[in-house]
């Protein structure tokens, strides 16, 4: 299902007030689903706080589309959403993330001190997802909280559909594709309990 177009009526009628439409943030299918201990999410992105940390569920997902590119160098906007499928039933999910492989969105510069430590060079980050170098792909990964206010996946064993959203400056949101976690990947992953997935792709 694609909701990366946005209305051709709406457009028309306020094409004189408003931007365009959000270009489409890509195409993705899911490669790995792992529950993995909360640590992994704090290392990444320190800004959650966790009261009582448990488990979550580890998203790995890939496509052809640089996201950080896509959405204009704003990467800092996107978000991932989650919902029981199909979109749009009002079960929403708590979900972290995108991040761009094992990293944040948000990295910092590096500083690398020169010989006899007169100077220093400081480096821009990379604010881009690191590339499978088997396949090309560029590799991303979400935290699924397996249990929410209204849901507990160890019982609730429905599809769920996720997708990537840029609020942007555009008539509409830039969107992604929908794409779908089935359930029975997520039951799978619970079974096999909590483990230590590699690192991600090439750096």
């Amino acid at each position: 299902m694609s909701i990366g177009r946005c209305s051709t009526l709406a457009v028309l009628a306020l094409l004189p007030f408003l931007s365009d439409c959000g270009p489409p943030l890509g195409v993705y299918r899911i490669d790995r689903v792992d529950i993995v201990a909360a640590s992994r999410l704090l290392d990444i992105d320190p800004r959650w706080d966790l009261e009582s940390p448990s488990p979550l569920l580890r998203i790995v997902f890939t496509s052809d589309q640089d996201v950080e590119t896509a959405s204009g160098g704003t990467g800092s906007g996107l978000y991932l959403w989650g919902d029981f499928c199909p979109f749009g039933d009002g079960s929403r999910l708590r979900v972290a993330g995108p991040y761009y492989g094992d990293r944040s969105i948000f990295p910092p510069a590096t500083t690398k001190r020169l010989p006899r430590g007169v100077h220093e060079v400081s480096s821009a980050p990379n604010r881009h997802p690191p590339r499978d170098p088997r396949t090309g792909r560029f590799i991303y990964t979400g935290y699924l909280f397996l249990r929410g206010a209204a849901y507990d996946l160890t019982r609730d064993h429905r599809d769920i559909c996720l997708g990537l959203s840029h609020p942007g400056y555009y008539l509409t949101r830039s969107r992604s594709d929908v794409f779908t976690l089935p359930a029975a990947s997520v039951a799978a992953a619970i079974a096999r309990g909590v483990v230590t997935p590699p690192p991600l792709g090439a750096r």
